[in-house]
């Protein structure tokens, strides 16, 4: 821990129990309930110490480069012989002061209550100072027979996140009888005051130590009525993040345990803040859901947040290094740059910007995640009919939610929602998928193996009737909403290959060119008959938004013009993060997507739709010249 040694009893001097950093702040302490003295051959200058000494170590002697690893296998270094780097004071993970926005941190919502993990006036030795709390934070844990609270072993304190500190565990399923029933542990905060009217919920989540994609939050609303919604915590920054906006009517709270129905001890859950943000008025409630055309992946190439400009818990590998592992890895992918972040709902603002702005304007809930088919719109249990840690097939059980939550049944859908807005089906039996990794890269596969020999019937007989499944488990839970469904941009164009160059495009073969454009408008077509039958017949409130008229705008737009001319990407070989394909040989999953012109033609169809007058039909939003 330092590289000074302090026997206990010892008066304080520099050493792992007293060390002053450059602003005079102390790093750690070290407390004793009970005389100790140190392991036999464990003290500094006896020899090479035991197996089982403790070798953790937190700032390093100066002549370590930085470079070597200094875990060599089967050689354990002696914490003694300076072979570690030294960190500087105080700065690993520094904690989130403010509410204003910071390097790397968000600013917490305008005017809210914070309360937070530990009692106002807490004093830290990080330089957050005393804590400041607008109500209280409980715990509640199983207890064993014994009278013990065997949860307590895995409840960890660390001194980073809102205001210096915050708890984190480990998630397990909970199943009766097990470890994780023996070890479950719920954490609640209770806002200090009563409440009536419309509040925005919004948690913090530390920079490190937060891991679970399936964090299960209870949001009780201060008259018996509670809502769930999950999250995926893995942000990898100090950031606030929204759980919705609610009537509350009554002393509000949030609840967070460690169960998940992932959990298997290896993913942090993290409790922090909660802010409790009053509202001058119910704001519009807007949920996107869907697959990789409403993710926005293919966007945001020069990165403003995360790998490849997509949000950090969307876009990164299993472990904390961010290397590939199917078993954690997420590959959602969900951007700055997406349409959902460029939508102008009646006489409000831009999206992106009411939501950055916390205000009360509109609320948005965001799932969509790259990858997803029909099945994964359901509101059913995250590993219902899915064959968890492997990867999607073309039809198979696979998961390419990664370790989210089925989209309808991951709180964003309420009576409350106004808007529903989605893509759905590109990725039922694989079609699309095939076409880029069997037709577009120069090989004989494309005619060896046709990846559309019976697309067609399989999206009559197969996508269409799950994608109306979908839409039911979507109006279920939102029966008030405008649903808006938005059909796919032509991958190919029908002005003629003589047009498209020498670009990678041109190695496609023709018949498979037109089948794609066959597939496509069978798709639309079936598409906007569901649509018509659920508006006519059952009186739903929906709406197709033909975004491929809106790619043909001003001239051709699609994966096959000139670059300068693309509003759709070509092929990507330049991986975007750790949650890009993680095949080398193949290319990224950004290929074949929208850019961030692409995104913003889409964004102009949705609005069209979302905007329509109740008798006025989809195909008014169709342009002139599309």
């Amino acid at each position: 821990m330092g590289d000074e040694y302090t026997e206990p009893g010892e008066p304080e001097v520099p050493g792992p129990c007293h060390s002053q950093s450059q602003t005079s702040g102390y790093d750690f302490r070290c407390w004793f309930h009970e005389p100790a003295s140190w392991k036999e051959y464990c003290s500094p200058g006896t020899g090479t110490p035991s197996p089982t000494c403790g070798e953790g170590f937190i700032r390093f002697p100066s002549d370590w480069d930085g470079d070597e690893d200094p875990y060599t296998p089967g050689v354990q270094p002696n914490p003694h012989s300076g072979a570690y780097d030294e960190e500087e004071n105080q700065r690993s993970y520094p904690p989130n002061c403010s509410t204003s926005a910071t390097a790397g941190t968000n600013s917490a919502p305008t005017g809210a209550w914070i309360v937070d993990d530990v009692p106002a006036g807490t004093t830290f030795i990080r330089p957050c100072g005393r804590s400041a709390s607008d109500g209280t934070f409980t715990w509640s844990m199983n207890r064993a027979d014994d009278g013990t609270f065997p949860p307590k072993r895995d409840i960890h304190q660390i001194g980073g996140g809102w205001q210096s500190h915050f708890f984190f565990s480990h998630t397990r399923t909970g199943e009766p009888g097990g470890t994780g029933a023996q070890l479950r542990a719920e954490g609640t905060w209770t806002l200090d005051r009563s409440y009536s009217g419309w509040m925005r919920i919004a948690v913090h989540l530390p920079d490190h130590g937060a891991h679970t994609q399936q964090a299960r939050y209870q949001i009780h609303l201060g008259d018996g009525r509670y809502e769930t919604r999950y999250i995926n915590q893995r942000r990898m920054a100090n950031n606030w993040v929204s759980l919705g906006a609610y009537r509350v009517d009554g002393v509000p709270s949030v609840m967070l345990s460690n169960e998940s129905r992932d959990g298997d001890g290896a993913q942090d859950v993290a409790w922090d803040a909660v802010a409790f943000q009053p509202l001058d008025r119910e704001p519009v409630k807007v949920a996107v859901l869907g697959d990789s055309y409403s993710s926005g992946e293919g966007t945001g190439f020069a990165a403003t947040s995360g790998a490849g400009g997509y949000y950090a818990e969307t876009n990164v590998g299993g472990d904390l290094e961010g290397t590939a592992d199917e078993r954690w890895q997420s590959g959602c992918r969900r951007s700055p740059d997406a349409w959902a972040r460029k939508l102008y709902v009646g006489n409000l603002g831009l999206s992106g910007a009411l939501v950055d702005s916390w205000s009360s304007e509109l609320e948005l809930g965001w799932v969509a995640c790259s990858g997803a088919r029909t099945v994964d719109l359901a509101n059913v249990p995250w590993d219902q009919d899915v064959d968890w840690f492997t990867p999607a097939e073309a039809d198979g059980p696979g998961d390419p939610q990664y370790g989210e939550v089925r989209q309808a049944a991951s709180g964003v859908l309420s009576e409350e929602t106004d808007y529903v807005l989605l893509t759905i089906g590109g990725n039922d039996g694989g079609i699309f998928t095939n076409i880029v990794t069997l037709c577009m890269i120069p090989s004989d596969l494309c005619h060896l193996h046709p990846p559309l020999s019976g697309a067609v019937n399989f999206t009559l007989g197969t996508t269409i009737p799950r994608t109306e499944d979908a839409l039911e488990d979507i109006h279920e839970q939102a029966p008030n909403a405008r649903i808006v469904i938005a059909t796919y941009p032509q991958l190919f164009g029908n002005e003629g290959r003589e047009t498209w160059g020498d670009g990678i495009c041109t190695v496609v073969e023709q018949t498979e060119v037109d089948r794609v454009m066959d597939v496509q408008s069978t798709h639309r077509n079936a598409l906007a008959n569901l649509a018509a039958e659920l508006r006519n017949e059952r009186g739903w409130d929906i709406r197709v938004a033909y975004a491929e008229e809106y790619f043909t705008v001003g001239g051709a737009h699609h994966a096959c013009t000139p670059v300068e001319d693309q509003w759709m990407n070509g092929l990507v070989w330049n991986h975007q993060g750790s949650g890009d394909e993680p095949n080398p040989a193949l290319p990224s999953r950004a290929s074949v997507h929208p850019n961030d012109l692409g995104t913003d033609a889409y964004a102009n169809a949705i609005n069209c739709a979302l905007n329509l007058g109740p008798s006025e039909p989809s195909d008014v939003c169709i342009p002139a010249d599309g």
